[in-house]
């Protein structure tokens, strides 16, 4: 986590490399112990579609702890338009649950 925190050009690299992976495939193969900063890492390198790609599994999840590691990412990005998004979509409880 702090390797990709500190800007780690190999842990960024690895972090790309499993967002897209997972993308390409639509299976997620990030260990569980780490995708809350692969997560985060990817959102914050990589273009929208990793945003886009991340809210749309956040909708999908049932997996409580997942939908709390998805939203989390999604405020990693550095986008002013994806942060406002993300906090006017927030303010309705039936898009993001107020829990």
């Amino acid at each position: 986590m702090l390797a990709c925190s500190f800007g780690n050009k190999h842990c960024h690299q690895q972090a790309s490399t499993l967002i897209s992976d997972w993308i390409s495939s639509n299976r997620n193969r990030i260990p569980l112990n780490v995708r809350d900063i692969v997560y985060c890492t990817g959102v914050s390198l990589l273009d929208e579609d990793v945003w886009e790609f991340i809210w749309m599994k956040f909708h999908s999840t049932t997996a409580v702890s997942e939908k709390k590691i998805l939203l989390e990412a999604l405020t990693c990005s550095d986008d002013r338009n994806l942060l406002n998004r993300l906090l006017n979509l927030s303010l309705n409880s039936e898009v993001v649950l107020d829990q």
